[in-house]
């Protein structure tokens, strides 16, 4: 008998997978250009002389490295076992003689090694920096052992979410939450006690926390050994918990159990009788596909607690002192982690409505009825806009105003000489309204786009991925490369007497360069993203659905699809 036969099974799978090989060679391909496009930078800096960039290259390259580890388990694990119960398979499993371990590490096994290849191909050019100076030996392996072990916990905690969830959404939504609590809720917790008594540091609960062990790989200390024990104890715990759960937690709820839940799940997720009547009565004539979309007010939940917590972390950041270094680095963080969720949230949404839509029968329904396909897109659009139209804009107008009132840091632009010329306040509002005009153009690519993804997509957690790599991560990394360019072009510039610009150094019109390359880049590819996925969702819905539903090659034709059988060959006659 073989031993773990679903490993065995998902390995074959991903070894037939362009997947797993597409990976290594994307992973590869960025890290490579990635490297090279900031060694260009390091290298040319003015005054740069003697200056080795080993360890800023490895420290950008290990942080976006740790950043895509933990991300691997939202979009690779989080809905590995919910889709299975989804589509009925996981109980035909649990027929058979094998276990809850046997599914679990079968799925698991398969993920890993796709995301471990990938993760693998990226460790020669971090060990580049090892001959560019600034980098130990000790603190390169350690960084890779951190990273090896953020790999493990984010594909464990989104293996032992998916156990115990049956939807995409829930289950992507869980993953980020036990995430986030793992990686920020201790050191957070540690932090504000060390605060509150008025002592230093000690890690408690920080321990199970891989960003603090990212965070002490750069030195010999019990800080890095201790850490990685204890979350790598609660990394097999969440498995084990998986294993425990899955073959409880597949079947279907008895009748008596579900009628007890129903009338306040029922609430929770549409409200009142009065609230469903005037929702219906008002969009339904207008647009069906609306009130499809924003008839579930427990979708936006998530979007407003974060709005929520962004408005109340503003208000304590404000009320600490200016000189503290938690005040402007932790409304930044802060800021960042909120709006990447918010964008997560709004991709997934666009994205598994079309997905759900034809995962259940919904495709088929539309391209039986006289629906005019030129308003299903623009429905959906309206539908997300009043789903999280108003907790989006609150955060970003509370973003805006940080920026204005130089809360986040962004008055660095007002030092040098350019204020000479153009007044503080104008270099201060216009670089928050650029910041505001680019992210409200994300946030309208994002929706776009990953409706025409999880159109074409295979699942929903597929079309997301798709969406935020394309749209947001992928175009950030051209950016911010091409912006920090700026910087070694216009040194050279400066450096062989090209002259000044309006009585002032070029370098000292770098930042405002900058920020305006920034946001032209930013806008263009967003408006690029949603005329694109708008003529298709609009003006090619019923070609792009019909292909969603039944795909078939277009060079085809229907004699060789229904390919007549041959006829029946007769014995050759026995002659006398």
């Amino acid at each position: 008998m073989t031993l773990f036969p679903i490993v065995e099974r998902e390995l074959r799978l991903a070894s037939r997978r362009a997947l797993t090989f597409w990976l290594r060679v994307i992973a590869a391909g960025v890290s490579v250009i990635i490297a090279a496009g900031l060694l260009a930078i390091f290298l040319n800096i003015p005054g740069g002389g003697g200056f080795q960039p080993g360890a800023p290259l490895f420290a950008v390259l290990t942080w976006m490295a740790l950043a895509v580890t933990l991300s691997a388990g939202v979009f690779f694990t989080s809905d590995c076992l919910s889709e299975e119960k989804r589509e009925g398979t996981i109980g035909f499993l649990f027929l058979t003689d094998l276990r809850g371990y046997d599914v679990v590490f079968g799925k698991l096994i398969g993920t890993l090694c796709r995301c471990l290849f990938a993760l693998l191909a990226i460790f020669p050019v971090l060990a580049c920096t090892l001959l560019f100076g600034g980098v130990e030996g000790g603190e390169f392996w350690r960084a890779i052992l951190a990273l090896l072990h953020a790999l493990f916990f984010s594909l464990s905690a989104g293996m032992y979410v998916s156990s115990i969830s049956q939807h995409s959404l829930k289950a992507l939504a869980g993953t980020i939450v036990l995430l986030v609590v793992f990686c920020g809720g201790g050191p957070a917790l540690d932090g504000f006690y060390a605060w509150a008594d008025s002592h230093a540091f000690e890690p408690l609960l920080s321990l199970a926390s891989p960003v603090f062990l990212f965070l002490n790989a750069d030195g010999w200390s019990p800080q890095f050994w201790r850490p990685l024990w204890v979350g790598q104890a609660v990394a097999w715990l969440m498995l084990g918990g998986a294993c425990v759960l899955i073959p409880r937690t597949w079947q279907e709820k008895g009748s008596r159990a579900r009628s007890e839940t129903s009338s306040l799940k029922r609430w929770w997720r549409f409200g009142g009788e009065r609230r469903r009547a005037i929702l219906r009565g008002a969009m339904m004539d207008a647009n069906p596909t609306t009130w499809l979309v924003c008839r579930e007010r427990s979708q936006s939940f998530l979007a407003w607690c974060v709005a929520l917590f962004v408005v109340l972390w503003f208000m304590l950041v404000t009320w600490m002192d200016e000189s503290s270094a938690l005040r402007a680095f932790g409304w930044w963080i802060a800021n960042i982690i909120s709006v990447f969720a918010l964008y997560l949230w709004v991709a997934s949404h666009a994205s598994q409505f079309f997905a759900d839509a034809r995962r259940g029968g919904l495709i088929e329904l539309m391209l039986a009825t006289p629906l005019d396909f030129r308003k299903v897109a623009p429905g959906v659009w309206r539908g997300l806009l009043r789903l999280f139209g108003l907790p989006v804009m609150i955060v970003l107008m509370v973003g805006f105003f940080s920026q204005v009132t130089k809360l986040d840091g962004t008055g660095w632009m007002s030092a040098n000489s350019t204020e000479r010329l153009i007044p503080q306040w104008v270099i201060i509002f216009g670089t928050s309204m650029c910041g505001l005009l680019c992210m409200i153009a994300n946030f309208v690519a994002l929706a776009w786009f990953g409706m025409w993804m999880g159109l074409t997509s295979r699942n929903g957690l597929m079309g997301t991925l798709k969406t935020i790599v394309f749209v947001q991560i992928a175009p950030w990394m051209v950016i911010t490369f091409a912006g920090g360019m700026l910087y070694p072009i216009i040194g050279l510039l400066s450096a062989s007497g090209k002259g000044s610009w309006m009585g002032s150094s070029w370098m000292e019109w770098v930042p405002a360069l900058s920020t305006l390359l920034t946001t032209v880049l930013t806008l263009g590819k967003d408006v690029a993203f949603y005329l694109a996925a708008r003529q298709k969702m609009v003006d090619q819905f019923r070609e792009v659905a019909v292909r969603a539903v039944a795909p078939v090659q277009r060079h085809q034709r229907i004699s060789e699809i229904v390919k007549p059988k041959p006829p029946i060959a007769m014995p050759p006659m026995i002659g006398k």
